[in-house]
């Protein structure tokens, strides 16, 4: 494996790695995967333990193997002589070294062969001159409703398989390559004989088939193959994933432990989507779907969430582009014949009934760079601006002032804004729909320039026009939002920016409340209502007073209006009012209380940054962005960009009772953002803040989380998620490096990472430092450039064509293996305290010539 780093990872830090089917080399099934995960210990626990629940179908599942030397039992961490570390890994692949006996190393090389398949080569070296003779055996351990579960043998011809029980549509099998049972007990195994100064390899297979027929006949089509072309596929494979050397190793094992965690998040093409897909999270407590559509898959599982997508896709476009596409075909598949895209859309064929967020252009675009695929951007161009075009329909502008509004806070993609948050009672809790803010005209600024540098590149001159007009028009309205140095949010129909008033607290829910209250600015009424049981009251709520020409008006709503959680509910008036009259509710008792306040606009958070991601704002703009984002009294937080200002009321550095932490999504956009705005040294500060509080919280809790505190090293949210992963996209943009192929980089312009750093793919080699920037090609060319040389591609014209990774196919003995199950071959349990051998399942095999 020469084209995997080496590492040294020991009992703690192994258990960030995860082993899963490479979608890029074997088939894969999103609606039946199972992933593994390889325990280590160094204590009176078993040394090594391949564990996995199936996806869900299981509590526990572990495979130990186990050896005996001289009747000395050798499986506790304690018993070896040198414990085994992790000294390499890919997405589908594990390695490990260490020592039975002082004279007795051991290597063991794990992979997942498909979603259903997981095999081990173990070697084992002698370095003393005499001969050694061990018994290896693997033994079995299932928990299934929190019960142990007896697993059964089923003889073979030539030995004995590992049957692990059955669960819902699973039969899985285990057996080792010329391995058999020496009693009843769950383990298989064989004796292994070491010569003097030599070597053995003793390998087994486990395979989770849908029945036992189908899992023996996999199982032992495996074992038949010879795993080294296979192995050999896998290093190939590894070439093309990104190395990265910085001068912190917890660093470059973060880097490289997302890339395993990204790849592993891929997933062929299946159900509703055509083309590959990603989970957000990919582990072994999920991937079985009982109705076998995904239909009832968890969060994570449960569709392509665009920030999520925005995280994976560009990355992903650095190892494999092909797969990247994939994300952008799926959403543009669902797409109506109006331009609509859905927000989440599911492999089930299943819809969150919301217009995406529009960000699939910019997503498009970076894939693009990647790939310099121009059939991939011809083909998406014209769906994208039937996207935009969509986004700006007039049904979407409710005011019809050219701004069109958010018509759920879902869209965004964050559910916390102080401003909105209609679910939490520290929020305002206002209707998104009522309010034009930066974010979504940043998002679909960013959407036309994209759009517009495709037109050129794609020689679409004819659109240009409209483009042009399009951006011009979304510019004037973004300047529109500038106030005191940043940019503000406004109500959608006065498009004035004003703080709120309460005016109602805690009032009595069944009385009509007179207000009598007179407001210098016409202004919305936000309404509270709090109290009773889980269950929404009936009630119809009324608003009354005067308008902006002390016109008497008046509204009412149905519980229907209401946004109803967790006892409470709110709503926003649909109107303006000059003065408000009265509130109140029929239909609610005394047990509930109303209040109210006036819509408060003036809140700030990170959406006031964004219009940075979206480039080539005036000096005064970018200058005074800039340094808000890089305040360490605002934004910049010791664990990266948060989500509000430290000094708001809302501020929550844990995001539990307010807004806050550190969400990478957001920290990629602003940092992207910095980058364009000459600020790539701020940027780069944010990541590294970013890394430092991840290599803390991977260390403690074993996983990356979904997001994270602001000023502690703690995970918050989901663990083991997708999104939480370093941002490698992001990480690539401050390096200023993209290896395209075994022959062409583009390297140069501003170097937001500001310390050494070297980068490996492809067979290419990329230095920089702050000085200078050496490229080296496979075939030995080697350009060197000044430290802060201009953004350009450097061609190597004796570079060889990048040969592509191919799948494997999936293997056959002969036409397969025949297995004829006698009819008392039912599930067989072991009882370990039976006195006399258990019957077990008696499978006669033969094999095809």
């Amino acid at each position: 494996m020469k084209n995997l780093r080496r590492w040294e990872l020991d009992t703690k830090q192994s258990t960030l790695l995860i082993l899963a089917a490479d979608s890029r080399l074997s088939e894969t099934d999103y609606f039946d995967d199972q992933s593994w995960q390889v325990r280590l210990s160094d204590g009176d626990q078993a040394a090594i333990a391949l564990q996995t629940q199936y996806g869900g179908r299981a509590g526990l599942v572990s495979l130990v193997p186990m050896w005996e030397h001289d009747g000395r039992l050798l499986y506790e961490g304690a018993a070896y002589h040198n414990v085994p570390k992790v000294t390499a890994f890919a997405p589908n692949y594990i390695q490990l070294e260490g020592a039975l006996l002082p004279e007795v190393a051991i290597t063991l090389q794990f992979w997942a062969m498909d979603s259903q398949s997981v095999g081990c080569a173990m070697t084992v070296t002698n370095s003393a001159d005499p001969a050694i003779d061990l018994r290896f055996d693997l033994y079995g351990h299932v928990i299934r409703k929190n019960k142990e579960q007896p697993l059964g043998l089923i003889d073979l011809t030539d030995g004995q398989a590992l049957y692990m029980g059955d669960m819902p549509q699973l039969a899985p099998i285990v057996m080792v390559d010329g391995g058999h049972a020496r009693d009843d007990r769950p383990k298989v195994g064989c004796d292994v004989h070491i010569d003097g100064q030599g070597s053995s390899t003793v390998r087994w297979v486990h395979v989770g088939g849908k029945d036992r027929r189908d899992s023996l006949k996999r199982v032992l089509a495996w074992l038949a193959q010879d795993w080294e072309p296979y192995f050999q596929q896998i290093d190939d494979a590894a070439l093309m994933i990104p190395q990265v050397q910085t001068s912190n190793l917890a660093w470059d094992y973060l880097i490289a432990a997302s890339y395993n965690r990204l790849i592993q998040a891929f997933f062929e093409g299946a159900g509703a989507f055509p083309k590959p897909t990603f989970s957000a999270k990919r582990l072994p407590e999920y991937g079985y779907s009982a109705n076998g559509d995904g239909s009832d898959y968890p969060r994570g599982w449960d569709g392509q969430d665009p920030t999520s997508a925005y995280l994976a896709a560009p990355a992903m476009a650095a190892v494999a582009p092909k797969i990247a596409e994939g994300v952008i075909q799926n959403y543009l598949s669902s797409q109506t014949s109006d331009g609509a895209i859905d927000n989440r859309p599911a492999i089930s064929g299943e819809q969150q009934g919301l217009l995406c967020l529009p960000i699939l252009a910019r997503m498009a675009w970076h894939i693009f760079q990647q790939s310099e695929d121009n059939a991939f951007l011809e083909t998406v161009f014209p769906a994208l601006l039937s996207f935009l075009e969509r986004w700006l329909a007039k049904d979407l502008d409710a005011d019809h002032d050219q701004h069109p509004e958010w018509q759920d806070e879902r869209q965004t993609g964050y559910v916390a804004f102080p401003t909105f948050a209609t679910w939490q009672p520290w929020a305002q809790g206002a209707d998104i729909r009522y309010v034009e803010g930066p974010d979504l005209l940043a998002y679909l600024l960013a959407e036309a320039k994209t759009l517009q540098h495709m037109a050129k590149h794609l020689d679409k001159k004819s659109l240009l026009p409209m483009l042009t007009e399009i951006i011009s028009v979304m510019q004037k309205k973004l300047d529109a939002l500038w106030q005191d140095g940043h940019f503000v949010y406004r109500d959608r129909d006065t498009h004035i920016t004003t703080s709120g008033t309460r005016i109602l607290e805690n009032g009595a829910g069944d009385i009509v409340h007179d207000i009598n209250h007179t407001l210098l600015i016409p202004n919305r009424v936000v309404v509270r209502i709090e109290g009773g049981v889980k269950h929404v009251p009936r009630i119809r709520l009324h608003i009354e007073g005067l308008d902006d020409q002390d016109r008497p008006i008046s509204e009412s709503h149905n519980s229907e209006d209401v946004h109803w959680y967790h006892r409470h509910g709110v709503l926003t008036s649909e109107k303006t009012y000059s003065k408000i009259d009265r509130i109140w509710c029929d239909g609610l008792s005394r047990v509930y209380t109303i209040s109210a306040t006036t819509l408060d606009t003036t809140g700030i958070d990170v959406n006031t940054l964004l219009p940075l991601w979206v480039g080539d704002l005036p000096e005064n703009q970018r200058k005074a962005l800039v340094k808000l984002a890089s305040n360490t009294d605002t934004f910049m937080r010791p664990n990266g960009l948060t989500m509000v200002p430290a000094n708001s009321r809302y501020y929550d550095p844990s995001n539990a009772d307010g807004a806050g932490g550190i969400w990478p999504f957001w920290l990629t956009l602003v940092g992207e953002g910095l980058i364009a705005a000459d600020a790539a040294k701020q940027a780069g500060e944010l990541l590294k803040a970013l890394l430092d509080a991840q290599a803390v919280v991977t260390e403690a809790d074993n996983a990356f989380s979904q997001f994270y505190h602001a000023e502690q090293p703690i995970g918050l949210g989901e663990g083991d998620h997708l999104a939480g992963i370093v941002p490698l996209h992001l990480l690539h943009k401050l390096m200023g490096v993209r290896i395209i192929s075994q022959s062409k980089v583009w390297v140069g312009g501003l170097f937001g990472w500001d310390r050494a750093i070297t980068v490996r793919q492809y067979g290419v080699s990329v230095r920089r430092t702050r000085k200078k920037i050496t490229v080296k090609f496979p075939s030995g060319t080697t350009h060197e450039l000044a430290g802060d040389a201009r953004w350009q591609s450097i061609i190597d014209p004796d570079g060889e064509p990048v040969q592509p990774v191919q799948k494997w196919a999936t293997p056959t003995v002969n036409e397969a293996v025949k297995a004829e199950i006698s009819t008392q071959a039912e599930a067989t349990e072991v009882d370990d305290t039976a006195e006399q051998p258990t019957e077990r399942v008696v499978i006669h095999v033969d094999i095809e010539d």
